[in-house]
């Protein structure tokens, strides 16, 4: 079986202090939040223990999220599992504390009413985001979807607002007011901080889509990544590489709720491309601040860094596998991204 281990280090990388949690069962695929005005963190787990180990809540499904905290030395300080039916499957997928001292938790779960959830929701499985306080009492839940299967991908945190990034089998029904245009599309809701919807788009073409929200350059205006099987179709304008393949699609979501496709403003150069231990990014002039991101297919950010007064940076990563990976620069003077391949 596997446990959520957790090891806290330094500047320099030595190993503070180390821990495991779980029970008997497993625990697989971890989400963390930190709060340092509290010194808190908060995890956000797949479980499928009952009470055992150093787990004291009950299990209520097959699998459930399971919600913990910890103070930064690690000691285990609240939990709670985030469950329904009997034999239902709940996802956590994503945890954050917000502004105004409240835990915000991103699930996918069934339909039904059971164990921690008090919503039936919409049919299929649906985006169920759960409110707690900071000692991890429920205190609001909600549940996004339509009559066909919804999932959920991440949280923005945007001002006092959290946006959050989902995926959408369903048409109009339910709560959702925006159209299927494929398979499945990116559904954005911008919600408020009593989980009231405040604003909603869909993104996609007439295959399947999966993009989260890497950036905000200006407020609500945010920079979309993702990996999309769509040509030119619904609100995609841009082809594919290569037809029957699926490529990363970068794209902007502005206040007017238009999907607009990325266009790069300022000038980059990665070489050797392909490279095989070492890759220099440049840029035009010396940047004050420059934050590079590295993305995988799937949009997950395997590598970020913040550069000072440089005109470019040299990356040596470690044990990254073999693959295409996405780039985005952002300096003052705005946005731009690229190709690399890892030989």
């Amino acid at each position: 079986m596997s446990d959520v281990w957790t090891v806290f280090i330094d500047g320099q990388g030595n190993i503070l202090h180390q821990h495991v949690y779980g029970g008997s069962g497993p625990e697989f695929f971890g989400k963390v939040s930190v709060d340092l005005s509290t010194n808190k963190i908060a995890f956000g787990v797949q479980s499928g223990s009952d009470v055992s180990g150093n787990k004291t809540t009950p299990r209520y499904g097959f699998f459930d999220g399971w919600v913990f905290t910890t103070d930064t030395n690690g000691v285990l300080l609240n939990e709670i599992n985030l469950g329904g039916i009997a034999n239902s499957i709940t996802f956590l997928d994503d945890i954050v504390f917000t502004t105004n001292n409240k835990i915000f938790a991103l699930l996918t779960s069934e339909e039904g009413i059971g164990g921690t959830k008090t919503l039936n929701g919409n049919g299929g499985s649906d985006a169920w985001l759960v409110e707690l306080d900071l000692n991890l009492n429920i205190t609001n839940q909600k549940v996004y979807g339509g009559t066909l299967n919804e999932g959920s991908r991440n949280l923005f945190l945007s001002g006092s607002n959290i946006v959050l990034s989902l995926a959408s089998y369903s048409g109009i029904d339910g709560n959702k007011t925006e159209p299927n245009y494929g398979a499945f599309d990116n559904w954005f809701v911008c919600i408020d901080p009593s989980g009231g919807i405040l604003w909603q788009k869909t993104a996609g073409g007439d295959q399947g889509e999966n993009a989260l929200i890497v950036g905000e350059p200006s407020p609500n205006n945010y920079l979309v990544v993702g990996n999309s099987a769509s040509g030119i179709s619904g609100n995609k304008t841009v082809a594919l590489y290569v037809t029957g393949s699926s490529d990363l699609w970068l794209f902007k979501l502005n206040t007017t709720l238009s999907v607009e496709s990325f266009e790069s403003n300022i000038q980059l150069s990665a070489s050797p491309n392909p490279f095989e231990e070492e890759i220099s990014f440049s840029w035009d002039g010396v940047q004050e601040k420059v934050v590079l991101e590295i993305l995988d297919l799937q949009g997950k950010i395997v590598e970020s860094k913040v550069v000072s007064n440089a005109t470019s940076y040299k990356w040596s990563p470690e044990n990254l596998p073999p693959g295409t990976y996405l780039y985005m620069v952002k300096t003052n003077e705005g946005v731009g991204s690229g190709r690399i391949l890892k030989r």
